[in-house]
């Protein structure tokens, strides 16, 4: 297999190698779930594939910029998600099988619990979302949208694509200890 160049670009060669490893990623963790015999279901899997994504895009592209060309751009993603993967498998440790547990005992089962812890997540999202000034909100949305590029997303904030991606990592960090100060704080209600 022939070696692929390094992007020569700062700027747009790291975004054509995320746009070209973009589409690869759900079928790489996928793959890499299998190996470590992890069968998540769709909420859990599509959470896996985001955080891959954004471990990618965060801090400018660093871990990108970390591919040197000495393998294809697959193989290179394919090592990053096995280690992403199976990071978060120690931490999240040995699953509990409920095979063993009676029926009976839940008080609700165990799936309709996930669901509401996860549109508890998502109300806490949109409840801190909220609280961002009108141009975070109008970039957030910009953001979640689907087939925006970030040229797309630069020039209907106003701003340069390299001002964008200063701006998207500031605002996912704004989002992040907002949720955390809010998580701390129910904590400390709750006791």
């Amino acid at each position: 297999m022939p070696k692929t160049d390094p992007p020569k670009a700062a700027g747009d060669g790291i975004e054509t190698l995320f746009l070209e490893l973009l589409p690869v990623i759900p079928a790489t963790v996928r793959r890499t779930c299998r190996k470590f015999d992890h069968h998540p279901d769709d909420a859990s899997f599509e959470g896996l594939v985001h955080r891959i994504i954004l471990l990618l895009m965060d801090e400018d592209y660093r871990r990108l910029r970390t591919f040197g060309g000495q393998s294809s751009p697959e193989t290179w993603l394919d090592r990053v998600v096995r280690n992403y993967i199976y990071h978060h498998l120690r931490r999240l440790g040995k699953e509990v099988s409920l095979d063993a547990v009676p029926e009976g005992s839940f008080l609700s089962s165990p799936d309709q619990e996930e669901m509401m812890l996860f549109h508890e997540r998502l109300e806490l999202v949109d409840s801190v979302v909220a609280t961002l000034t009108e141009r975070e909100r109008k970039f957030y949305q910009l953001l979640c949208e689907d087939g925006l590029t970030t040229a797309g997303i630069a020039k209907a904030m106003g701003i340069k694509v390299t001002t964008l991606h200063r701006y998207r990592h500031d605002l996912i960090r704004k989002i992040q200890k907002l949720i955390e100060g809010r998580d701390k704080r129910s904590l400390q209600q709750r006791e």
